[in-house]
């Protein structure tokens, strides 16, 4: 089977655990690590005023405060950001603050709806800010909630629905996947479970960060749950992250689908003949959630910030449950199958 190669564009900037999407890419040059407590905040700084555009310091304002609050989510250390001036780039706007360790651009559309991904204002990576601010929001109701995922308030239904984004080859989204993989096992038919693939790109040109390999995986990995149900995703997904690596991925996906009886020439044609459409929906569903991290999980449409290992998640689903299935009442594993981080 032919790779597909000719609608791929590399990606060619790298993703900081600082945020999934914007922060990690705005501050990711930074250094995650050694990104130190800013001096100083945002003040009454002066407007610089160009032929078309003038700056709404208020949405300086809001944009420091969700940089700010991503990072801390992401590092647990207080980040404080200080406006320094902006640059008219014609289609959007780039702003930059001061740190300690040089200016950090934001790029950003000259209406606010969109924050762009790119350091260079690449428009294919941009990410609703309104839906950003909802996510800033759900993490800001985690912390409330001491930050332990498990122990949070979630909507409740008769049958939760569970989404859970990620990247085919990112290490902390396989652990997740690792993690809820039991939970899949014991109440796979007592939920709405989705995997939904971090993707970014329109009109043919798709980018998945781990590069083209990655972005063909994530798509037959799509196309198995769409096929097959969350139950074969799961066990599919469990073989690939045990018996394959990234660099052998197109010849390797191969034999845990022979394995469980997964249809490959069925798997091959629709990748061959609807692999934009398919990617075109996960690019949407990453934007109007505005997620860029592996892994991400939502529960009922909120945010879950505990534990990556089985039991935590399973008690968290459970309780966004109007009427806990007996499933509920197993115990499962405690420990977590790696360590924290995202991609």
């Amino acid at each position: 089977m032919a790779k597909k190669e000719k609608n791929i564009k590399e990606e060619t900037i790298g993703i900081s655990p600082l945020m999934a999407g914007v922060i990690g890419l705005l501050l990711g040059a930074l250094g995650v690590y050694a990104f130190y407590t800013i001096i100083g905040s945002a003040g009454a700084a002066d407007v610089t005023e160009t032929e078309n555009f003038t700056l709404d310091m208020e949405m300086v304002a809001e944009l420091e405060d969700m940089m700010e609050t991503m990072a801390y989510a992401s590092t647990g250390m207080e980040i404080e950001m200080e406006y320094k001036s902006y640059l008219d780039k014609g289609n959007y706007v780039e702003i930059l603050f001061a740190t300690i360790q040089g200016d950090v651009p934001v790029y950003i559309s000259k209406d606010y709806k969109y924050i762009y991904g790119g350091i260079y204002g690449f428009e294919e990576m941009k990410i609703q800010t309104d839906a950003l601010k909802l996510q800033i929001e759900a993490m800001k109701e985690a912390e409330n909630q001491g930050g332990e995922g498990s122990g949070m308030e979630y909507e409740k239904s008769e049958k939760p629905e569970v989404k859970l984004f990620l990247m085919s080859f990112c290490p902390f989204g396989n652990i997740a996947e690792n993690g809820i993989e039991p939970v899949i096992n014991l109440m796979g038919e007592d939920i709405e479970f989705e995997p939904v693939y971090i993707i970014s790109g329109e009109n043919g040109n798709y980018q998945s960060l781990h590069g083209a390999p990655e972005l063909n995986q994530d798509i037959r990995e799509k196309i198995i749950y769409n096929l097959y149900g969350a139950q074969m995703w799961m066990d599919y997904v469990y073989k690939v992250n045990a018996q394959c690596s990234l660099n052998g991925i197109e010849e390797c996906w191969q034999g845990p689908a022979e394995e469980l009886g997964i249809n490959i020439s069925e798997v091959e044609e629709i990748y061959e003949t609807q692999f934009n459409e398919i990617a075109d929906g996960e690019v949407l569903k990453t934007a109007e959630w505005a997620v860029r991290g592996s892994p991400t999980l939502y529960i009922n449409n909120m945010l879950y910030n505990g534990q990556r290992d089985p039991e935590s998640y399973k008690t968290a689903i459970c309780s966004a449950f109007l009427s806990e299935p007996e499933a509920c009442g197993s115990e499962l594993s405690e420990e977590a199958v790696g360590p924290d981080g995202n991609c």
